[in-house]
C-alpha cells in the first residue's frame, strides 16, 4: 500500500485549548526565561568551573529524577557524583559543587538542603521560580500569606535558578492537581543543560 499522509486541520481556539499546546507554551516559556536570566547562570557557571578548577568534585543531589537525568543521558556528565540522603556522611569541601534540583512538590526542600546550607560548597539550585524557599531574599513561606514564617535569605555559597512553570501547565492530566509532572521535567533538564553548556 502506498504511504499515507493525514492532515487534521484544528482551529486556533482548539489549538490553544489542548494539552500539547498548553504543554509546548510552558517549554518555550522556560526557555524564555532562561533567556532572561543567562547573566545570572553564566555567573554561576563561572563560579562553578572556579571551585572544580581547583580540584572541587562536583555533586548531583535533589530530586531523583533530574539527578538520574545529569548522571545517564548521553553518558552522563563525566566525573559527576551522587549525593543521596543515604550518604550523608559524604563531607562536602568549600571547592566542592553541587546541582540541587527541587521540582517544588513538597512545602519543604529535602532531608539533604539544610546539610547543604551549612556546607561551604557551591550550592546551583535549580527549582519553579515561585518557590519562596530559593529566594535570595527573605520572603514568606509558601502557602503561609501574612502569617507565614518568614524564610531567611539564602547564604552567599548558594545560587537559585529559577525555572518558569505557569500553573495551569501542570493541570494538563488532572485538573485538580497542583504538582506539574508533565512539564517540570523537560523545563528543569533544559535549565540544567543550559547550566552545563555554560560551565
Amino acid at each position: 500500500k502506498p504511504f499515507e499522509v493525514l492532515v487534521l486541520e484544528a482551529t486556533a481556539d482548539e489549538q490553544a485549548a489542548g494539552p500539547a499546546e498548553r504543554y509546548l507554551d510552558a517549554q518555550l516559556q522556560a526557555v524564555r526565561s532562561l533567556q532572561g536570566n543567562l547573566d545570572g547562570l553564566a555567573d554561576a557557571a563561572d563560579a562553578a568551573a572556579a571551585r572544580l578548577l581547583a580540584g572541587g568534585s562536583l555533586w548531583l543531589a535533589g530530586e531523583p529524577g533530574m539527578v538520574a537525568e545529569l548522571a545517564g543521558r548521553a553518558g552522563g556528565l563525566c566525573g559527576a557524583k551522587l549525593l543521596l540522603a543515604e550518604k550523608s556522611a559524604v563531607a562536602l569541601g568549600r571547592n566542592d559543587v553541587v546541582l540541587w534540583s527541587d521540582y517544588g512538590a513538597t512545602p519543604q526542600p529535602g532531608p539533604l538542603w539544610p546539610r547543604l546550607l551549612a556546607s561551604d560548597a557551591l550550592i546551583v539550585a535549580f527549582a519553579p521560580e515561585e518557590s519562596s524557599h530559593y529566594s535570595p531574599r527573605p520572603s514568606r513561606e509558601r502557602g503561609g500569606g501574612e502569617g507565614g514564617i518568614a524564610m531567611p535569605p539564602l547564604p552567599e555559597h548558594v545560587r537559585a535558578v529559577g525555572v518558569a512553570m505557569p500553573s495551569t501547565v501542570g493541570r494538563i492530566a488532572n485538573p485538580s492537581h497542583e504538582i506539574r509532572p508533565r512539564s517540570i521535567v523537560p523545563a528543569m533538564a533544559t535549565a540544567q543543560w543550559a547550566f552545563v553548556a555554560e560551565l
